[in-house]
């Protein structure tokens, strides 16, 4: 089974729910599991695609079952055990448009902390920029 897959950082607005944010220079990778594939076998093939150094950062992978859940209290769906690659595995048979979704973290960073960040939002029907709105973003990319 083909997995698209692709580094970024998870977004939570309170207007939109959760989305992703691609990592435009990292790119995308397609990756190829069936259904003996196991966490580690993910994490290594994750690494070795996207030619990430094990040694210096941790990796959590994740995706947003959105039919299901997209909602401010509803986060991604963290894979961390075979158990939950199964389930992504699962899901993705009837949903194959389901991004694995790659957050990368320095080794040396607390893993739950998290970054508040003012940004600039330009809405696509107007030219008026609204400043200072506060986002909620988990820092995944350093």
């Amino acid at each position: 089974m083909h997995i698209y897959s692709s580094c970024g950082l998870w977004n939570s607005s309170a207007r939109k729910g959760w989305s992703f944010l691609a990592d435009e220079a990292k790119g995308g990778r397609l990756l190829n599991l069936d259904g003996s594939s196991t966490f580690e076998k993910l994490k290594l093939m994750v690494y070795e695609d996207f030619g990430i150094d094990l040694t210096m950062v941790n990796l959590e992978l994740s995706y947003l079952p959105s039919e299901l859940i997209n909602t401010l209290e509803s986060p991604p769906v963290i894979i961390s055990n075979d158990r939950q690659v199964k389930k992504f595995l699962t899901y993705v048979r009837t949903k194959p448009s389901t991004r694995l979704c790659v957050c990368l973290q320095s080794k040396d960073e607390n893993p739950s902390r998290e970054a508040h960040i003012s940004v600039l939002v330009k809405p696509i029907s107007t030219n008026k920029t609204l400043s200072g709105m506060k986002v909620m973003m988990k820092r995944c990319v350093t």
